[in-house]
């Protein structure tokens, strides 16, 4: 008998056309504002120069009941209170976002405000350390070392903060814009 050990869970959550439209009718035309970060992305990181909880509010009760589903069906923690850190990023032609993840407590996520076919992927790493070492004939839920997830307006990814991730390169013409946020555990 098989038996799953050591399953990872990701949500995946399909916005409105409405809360779509507004995220990014409201955030792109602001996108001047953020920062360049090591020449890989543009980004608010932490600063909160484009304030999305006042611009599209129902963006947040979208990301916070998605936060609830996940903690419900997981067991993970967040914060009782359920702060929300989020930052916007915009990556132009050429632009990655190295391998990282958002410490060991809580949920992470990210919301794609726009994308097309040129836009570098999402990438989400095995909790296995070894997994690129398995020879395999198949790519199977056992073998595979990464996942890409290709970005799509209106799409919301929640996976635990623990989870090892990155963005892959944008072709010559991508068009990329998220939000990404964290619901933290108030007990660390």
């Amino acid at each position: 008998m098989f038996t799953n050990l050591f399953p990872i869970p990701i949500l995946r959550i399909k916005l409105s056309d409405e809360i779509a439209d507004a995220m990014e009718e409201k955030i792109v035309p602001l996108l001047g504002s953020l920062s360049r970060e090591n020449d890989s992305v543009s980004t608010d990181f932490w600063e909160k120069q484009i304030p999305v909880h006042e611009l599209v509010p129902d963006f947040f009760q979208q990301a916070i009941e998605g936060a609830l589903e996940f903690q419900e069906h997981t067991g993970i923690e967040i914060d009782p209170e359920i702060r929300i850190k989020y930052w916007t990023q915009d990556y132009l032609p050429n632009d990655s976002h190295q391998m990282h993840h958002h410490g060991i407590y809580g949920i992470s996520g990210t919301y794609w405000v726009r994308a097309n076919e040129d836009a570098g992927s999402f990438r989400l790493f095995s909790t296995n350390p070894h997994s690129d070492l398995v020879l395999h004939n198949k790519k199977t839920e056992y073998t595979v070392a990464y996942e890409d997830i290709w970005p799509e307006k209106g799409m919301m990814l929640l996976f635990p903060s623990y989870m090892k991730h990155c963005v892959m390169q944008s072709g010559k013409n991508a068009i990329r814009t998220s939000v990404s946020f964290n619901f933290g555990c108030s007990n660390v």
